[in-house]
C-alpha cells in the first residue's frame, strides 16, 4: 500500500491588533480600562499655582513646594486612534464635579455627566454626548433675571423662567436624559428667604426639565451658537455686549446691573462701607471683581480689561482674589480728597527739608 505523505504548507500568522476587532469590542475594552473613578475635578496650572501660594502663605515655615501633577491624557499618548478611543472612554465614564469654560476639546466632545455652578460654559450646550446635567445656582446669581426681582422675596412666574432660560443659555440644551437644579450653600439666607428661594428653584427646575429633555433634532443643532471640536479651537463670548475683549464665560447672574441683584445685596448688607446708610449718596454697586466671579460691568474698561479668573472660581476652599475694584461717585470723591491731602503733605515735607538744608548752609 502506497503511503501518502502530506506536506503541511505554512502560511504567515495573521496579525490581529486592538483596532482590527469590531468596534463594539473596542468600546468594551476601553470602558474596562478607564472606568468611572468617582467625581472628578479638573485643575489647571493657574489653579495649582494659586493653591500653592495659599499653602505657602498659611504656613511659610513648613511649606514644601509640590510639582504640578502629571496630566491624565499623557497616558493616552500612544497613537491618534488610541488617544481618541481612550479619551472617549475616560471622559464619558467620569462625573466632572466642576465644569469650567476652558475645558473644551475632548471634554466637550465626549462628556456625558457633569455639574456646573453658577455659569454654564459656552461649549456645554453643543456637547453631543451630554446626558446628565446638575446646575447649582446661588441666590445672587438667580437674582439677575429682570428689574425689581429678588428670588428670596418674590414668587417667580413662567415669564420670569423664560427670561432665565435665555439668560442662562439653557434654551440651547436638548436631548438630556436627566436634569436637576440645586441651590448653592447660601448660609446667609434667613429661614423665610431660603424657603422662597428653594421654591423658586424647584419650580424653575421643573420648567427647564421639560425643555432640555426634549428630542435634539438636527434642525435644532443648527441653532446652537457653539460648535464642538477636539482641537484647541473654541468660540468665546464677549465679556459684555459691545466689548472687544472676549471672555470664556457666559455672564449669567454675575453682572450686578439689575435692580434685583442690587436690592438683594443691599438687603444683606453686602455693599456696605464704613458710613451709615442714611449718609450714603451714591447708588452705584461697589464690589470687587474676584475669583468667585462677582463682577461689575457698570464701568467697563476698554484696554487691559480684567477677566474673571476661572481657577477656584466655584471652590469654597479657595480664597477670593481681588482683581479690580470699582468705586461709586461718593467713594471716588473721598479717595480723590485723600489723594490731594497726601500730595500737599508731601510737598510741605519737601519744602521743610529744603529749608533745613539752607539753614544749615547759612550756619
Amino acid at each position: 500500500m502506497a503511503s501518502v505523505t502530506s506536506i503541511a504548507t505554512t502560511s504567515p500568522p495573521s496579525t490581529h491588533t486592538l483596532f482590527s476587532i469590531p468596534q463594539e469590542l473596542q468600546d468594551e475594552i476601553f470602558n474596562f480600562a478607564y472606568p468611572r473613578e468617582g467625581e472628578m475635578n479638573v485643575i489647571c496650572r493657574e489653579d495649582w499655582r494659586r493653591r500653592e501660594s495659599e499653602r505657602k502663605r498659611q504656613d511659610r515655615k513648613n511649606y514644601v513646594k509640590r510639582p504640578f501633577p502629571k496630566s491624565k491624557v499623557d497616558d493616552f499618548m500612544i497613537s491618534k486612534k488610541f488617544f481618541l478611543a481612550a479619551s472617549r472612554a475616560w471622559v464619558g465614564n467620569q462625573h466632572f464635579a466642576e465644569l469650567k469654560p476652558e475645558l473644551h476639546g475632548i471634554m466637550s466632545a465626549f462628556i456625558r455627566v457633569g455639574t456646573v455652578t453658577g455659569i454654564l460654559p459656552s461649549w456645554l450646550a453643543a456637547a453631543p454626548h451630554l446626558k446628565s446635567l446638575r446646575f447649582r445656582v446661588s441666590a445672587v446669581a438667580f437674582s439677575n433675571i429682570e428689574e425689581d426681582i429678588v428670588v428670596t422675596e418674590d414668587k417667580l412666574t413662567d415669564s420670569d423662567f423664560e427670561i432665565l432660560m435665555r439668560a442662562s443659555e439653557l434654551e440651547h440644551f436638548r436631548g438630556l436624559a436627566d436634569f436637576d437644579m440645586v441651590p448653592a450653600n447660601d448660609l446667609w439666607l434667613s429661614a423665610t428667604e431660603r424657603e422662597v428661594f428653594l421654591d423658586n428653584i424647584a419650580r424653575f427646575s421643573n420648567y427647564a426639565r421639560l425643555r432640555v429633555t426634549q428630542h435634539r433634532s438636527e434642525d435644532f443643532e443648527d441653532l446652537i451658537p457653539y460648535r464642538v471640536t477636539t482641537s484647541a479651537d473654541t468660540r468665546f463670548d464677549p465679556l459684555y455686549l459691545g466689548s472687544a475683549v472676549e471672555a470664556t464665560t457666559s455672564i449669567l447672574g454675575w453682572s450686578l446691573e439689575s435692580a434685583g441683584a442690587r436690592r438683594l445685596l443691599r438687603n444683606r448688607g453686602l455693599d456696605e462701607d464704613d458710613r451709615p446708610r442714611a449718609d450714603r449718596t451714591d447708588t452705584t454697586p461697589q464690589c470687587q471683581l474676584t475669583a468667585s466671579k462677582l463682577q461689575s460691568t457698570s464701568q467697563p474698561e476698554q484696554e487691559g480689561e480684567s477677566l474673571p479668573s476661572e481657577g477656584g472660581s466655584t471652590s469654597t476652599a479657595s480664597p477670593d482674589i481681588p482683581m479690580r475694584v470699582e468705586h461709586g461717585p461718593a467713594e471716588a470723591e473721598r479717595l480723590s480728597s485723600n489723594s490731594a491731602l497726601a500730595t500737599a503733605l508731601f510737598f510741605m515735607a519737601v519744602l521743610w527739608w529744603q529749608y533745613l538744608i539752607l539753614r544749615r548752609g547759612c550756619e
